[in-house]
Parts: structure tokens; sequence; C-alpha cells
């Protein structure tokens, strides 16, 4: 049954791009995928991602396991950085106010590839745990798994609005990203804590990197829309349900 409930905590993601199709304004829809998914994005680190690592430190506190989680979230940061080379450019200065949409356009598509890139690996780590926690309790794998699609629509919808080519090839290799996780739970019946905190550490610094020198720049253009706060009320409302759900589990 995990793999089964990590497989549709995976596609999930395609619950927000079928959203982004029934919205008409795709500027719209782009404004306010960007801040949800920067609301989301923020829950997931402070309330999913931090406190793990924390409790990993606190509860076996060495010069060692403090080394390692400042040099696993530096590298997962990095690794972004370097990949940044590699997507396809963009720029967030307009100089002219004809290139002003396509350049807004562009940054977007290269904020929802960096987001694909950053969520892979997340969502692998985040199903294996689901199947590992199923295998316990189907009730708990059940809850578990709405608060994984809960927060993966919104991060869903900013993905599928911002890519314009390939939408559903690239969503599928993030969607299928929850499957590869579900068989590891299956054949992994838990993982050493040291290697579970490199992983996590990895994956904080990715997301860092999106939330810091992608999102927030597009936030910071988007100051003064009303669809931004519309957005961020819609990402606090959502994260007010994902975190009253997972207190039950």
């Amino acid at each position: 049954m995990g793999i089964v409930l990590s497989f549709i905590a995976g596609i999930s993601f395609f619950g927000g791009y079928i959203l982004s199709n029934t919205l008409k304004s795709k500027k719209v829809v782009s404004v306010i995928s960007v801040s949800l998914a920067f609301v989301v994005l923020i829950n997931l680190i402070l309330i999913d991602i931090f406190p793990d690592i924390m409790t990993f430190l606190i509860s076996d506190f060495s010069f060692k396991n403090l080394i390692i989680t400042l040099l696993f979230t530096l590298i997962g940061l990095g690794f972004l950085l370097i990949l940044d080379c590699f997507v396809p450019h963009h720029n967030h200065e307009h100089h002219e106010v004809r290139d002003n949409l396509k350049e807004h356009n562009e940054h977007i598509e290269h904020i929802s590839k960096i987001s694909i890139l950053a969520l892979i690996l997340h969502n692998v780590i985040e199903c294996m745990v689901l199947c590992l926690l199923t295998k316990e309790s189907l009730p708990k794998g059940l809850l578990m798994m709405l608060v994984i699609c809960l927060h993966n629509i919104p991060l869903g919808l900013q993905i599928g609005s911002g890519l314009h080519k390939n939408k559903i090839g690239y969503l599928t290799i993030l969607s299928l990203s929850g499957l590869v996780g579900g068989l590891c739970g299956i054949f992994i019946d838990s993982i050493p804590e040291i290697i579970e905190q490199s992983i996590l550490c990895f994956t904080l610094g990715m997301l860092l990197y999106l939330l810091v020198f992608e999102l927030s720049k597009e936030m910071y253009n988007n100051r003064n829309n009303k669809y931004s706060l519309y957005g961020i009320i819609t990402g606090v409302i959502v994260i007010i349900i994902i975190n009253s759900i997972a207190a039950g589990l």
C-alpha cells in the first residue's frame, strides 16, 4: 500500500498543473503561483526539513556532525548554483519596456526548471518516509500522503504555469520521483542517521538557493501586485491546513 500512496503523492504535482490550465490569465496565474510557492517553501524548510536536522544535531551533538550539516547544506546550495549555469539564462534587469514580458517569462521558466531540480531529491526522500510510515500504520500513511499532496499542488501550480515547453515531460519526471521514493521504502527498512542527515542538508541547501536567489527576486518585482498578496494569503491558508493535519501524525 505504501508504494500506491507514494505514487499518488508524486503525481499530485499534476494537480497544480491542471489548476494552472483552468485559469485564463497566465500573468495572474504566474504571480499567484510564485507567491504561493514562496510561502509553501518557507513552511517546507522551517517546519519539515530544518527541525529534523536540528533534532539530529541536538540528540547526538558533535563537531563532526555540525561540520557535516554545514558542509552538505553548502554543497546543496552550490550544486544548484552550478546547475544554474546550464539552465537557459535569464536576466533580472529590465532596461527596455518592450523586453519586460519576455524577460519575465524567461525568469519564471528558469525558476520552474530550478524548482524541479531542487524538488526531485526531496520528493524521493519524502515518499520513501511515507512508504516506511505506511508499513507501520495505514491511517498515518494516508494523513502524510495528504500533507505531501497539499504542498505539492501549489508547487506544481508554480512549475506548470512557468514552463512553456515540455510541461508534461518535466512534471512526469518530477512525479516519478515519488514512485522511486516508494520503491526505496519497500526495499530499505531504515536509513543510517548520518546518511539521512546528509541528504536532508543537501536538500535544504537546494531549497534555500531556490527561495533566496530565485523566488525572492520575483516576489520583490511583484511587491505592489495585488495578486501576489492573494497568493501569499492562499499560501498561509494552505500551510495552516498542512500543519493541522501533520499535527495528527
